[in-house]
């Protein structure tokens, strides 16, 4: 019973990935045949929405927030949270 059950688990969860290996994952909530996106008369590829993505996550999450800012305060001695960032302007 217990082979059975993990096989079949198995083979849905390679089905699963067959299905979602060649979506990105900021594709993941798109309708399927979406090409562009239309923003007045501006029209933009999904392949230049895809590097803006891209080039935002980088600067978000893989910069140093210490050169970009006048002050940023960690809140990781205090509560132990690592991904809350609290920044400041003057």
């Amino acid at each position: 019973m217990w082979i059975r059950f993990c096989i079949s688990l198995l083979l849905s969860g390679l089905v699963h990935q067959v299905k979602c290996i060649d979506r990105p994952y900021s594709d993941m909530y798109l309708p399927d045949g979406t090409n562009g996106f239309v923003c007045g008369i501006n029209y933009f590829t999904i392949e230049y929405a895809r590097q803006v993505a891209n080039v935002i996550v980088d600067t978000i999450f893989f910069e140093n927030h210490f050169q970009k800012y006048p002050k940023i305060f960690e809140d990781t001695h205090l509560f132990n949270v690592k991904s809350d960032i609290l920044l400041s302007w003057p």
